[in-house]
């Protein structure tokens, strides 16, 4: 989906230890990333990984950059660990001058997945780090009440979503 976007900028907001924005670089070379993230020792990595990239310590809550800075924002994996993911999105939103790329799980089949595995069976499947268990229905809802959904696809047990800027 993000290659298929006109973006020259791109901000991983919730970017960890910087593994995706590696992959993205490598598939997207002509595009600028930069990277933030709540933990120093997770930024640290990611500038290993990512050494010509701008990253930096930052909440999603409070990015720590201009108004529609970046063309597109990628949030990967991120929302469903958020106390206020409404706040994050709007903040995100922010920042962004045209497009927002989200993953989260996809519930049930991500707890189903776990359970199978044998991964948090007292939890019935649910990561105990997830604070939302968000359904495909859910979380376009979510999304669609800030920004203009453009396409959604799934990759088991994901969910992904293209939105625009109104």
């Amino acid at each position: 989906m993000l290659r298929a976007l006109d973006c020259a900028t791109v901000l991983d907001a919730g970017c960890g230890e910087g593994f995706i924005m590696q992959r993205l670089r490598e598939s997207l070379p002509d595009r600028q990333f930069t990277g933030v993230d709540l933990r120093d020792e997770a930024v640290e990595w990611a500038r290993g990984l990512n050494p010509d990239c701008e990253l930096r310590v930052g909440s999603v809550y409070s990015l720590p950059f201009p108004a529609e800075a970046f063309d597109a924002t990628v949030c990967l994996e991120v929302l469903e660990h958020l106390d206020a993911p409404e706040r994050a999105l709007d903040e995100i939103a922010r920042v962004t001058r045209r497009y927002l790329l989200v993953s989260t799980p996809w519930e049930p089949y991500f707890s189903l997945g776990n359970l199978l595995r044998l991964r948090n069976v007292r939890l019935r499947g649910r990561d105990p780090e997830h604070m939302n268990f968000w359904d495909k229905a859910e979380i376009l809802r979510l999304i669609g009440s800030r920004l203009t959904i453009c396409d959604c696809a799934v990759s088991l047990p994901w969910v992904i979503v293209l939105a625009a800027k109104r």
